[in-house]
């Protein structure tokens, strides 16, 4: 996928998540199922010294900062939490819901994490636990993700976690259903999408539910989202220098919403 496809991706989101984020957050309060599980890992394999310490996150795509609070409601140490997103109005609102804490000493980042500048607010951290939850699928180009999680694993000190999660809306019909062919979205669009440059996988879905008959409407918010299968996933993460812990799915209808992989960093 070339530059140019991937920055007009981009934008689509940019933009949803500038217009629409109070909306969007609103439907944003409760932790994720998976999350526990990635929560009880992570408290197994800190040491007794460790423990002792204040732990250290990364939350890539943070938005609101939900998984900051639920992890500090589940957690009696205090911890170090970097959250990182786009979006300046999630951000915000992530700024405001942890103010006060006095267990969780919190630093917020405006970065687009599709850029490679943006990455660079990585390289030189170390963190005990790193986490990419409801992103990967807003990243377009298999490279570009590629070199997302490459950084995560990167910011890790040695044996620290790396949790990630694949929204599995392609395995969904209530999700097929808000797609919009890219055809009729070139055709309204201010910026249409060179469609040779996409990949497999790669959709454009309305926001919220539709009616019940209804066909998608262009005039509705919209995202770009690429769906990551299970062969896709498995191999995005076996490129890794890591050790693969677990693979699981969570979340949602039937427990099989995101598709979650738990990875350890090597000890030197």
């Amino acid at each position: 996928m070339n530059r140019q496809t991937i920055a007009a991706l981009n934008r689509i989101n940019r933009s949803f998540y500038q217009l629409r984020s109070e909306e969007f957050s609103r439907t944003r309060r409760s932790p994720w199922p998976g999350w526990s599980r990635v929560i009880s890992a992570f408290q197994e394999r800190r040491s007794t010294i460790a423990a002792e310490s204040r732990a250290s996150i990364v939350d890539v795509g943070c938005g609101n900062g939900r998984f900051r609070d639920f992890m500090g409601s589940r957690t009696q140490s205090k911890m170090r939490y970097v959250g990182i997103d786009a979006s300046l109005p999630l951000l915000a609102e992530a700024r405001r819901s942890g103010a006060g804490s006095t267990s969780v000493d919190t630093a917020l980042v405006a970065a687009d994490l599709v850029t490679d500048r943006a990455l660079g607010c990585l390289r030189s951290a170390c963190f005990d636990l790193a986490v990419a939850f409801g992103l990967l699928h807003h990243i377009p180009s298999r490279q570009a993700r590629l070199r997302l999680l490459a950084a995560l694993a990167s910011c890790l000190r040695p044996t620290g976690l790396m949790a990630v999660s694949f929204w599995q809306f392609g395995e969904h019909q209530r999700y097929l259903q808000r797609s919009v062919s890219w055809a009729d979205y070139n055709r309204q669009a201010e910026e249409p999408i060179e469609m040779a440059e996409l990949e497999e996988g790669d959709m454009v879905l309305t926001w919220g539910e539709p009616a019940t008959g209804e066909t998608p409407k262009l005039s509705s918010s919209l995202r770009f989202c690429h769906f990551t299968n299970a062969t896709e996933a498995k191999q995005l993460v076996s490129s890794l220098s890591m050790e693969l812990i677990t693979g699981f799915t969570s979340d949602g209808e039937g427990g099989r919403q995101n598709l979650y992989y738990l990875l350890e960093k090597p000890p030197e």
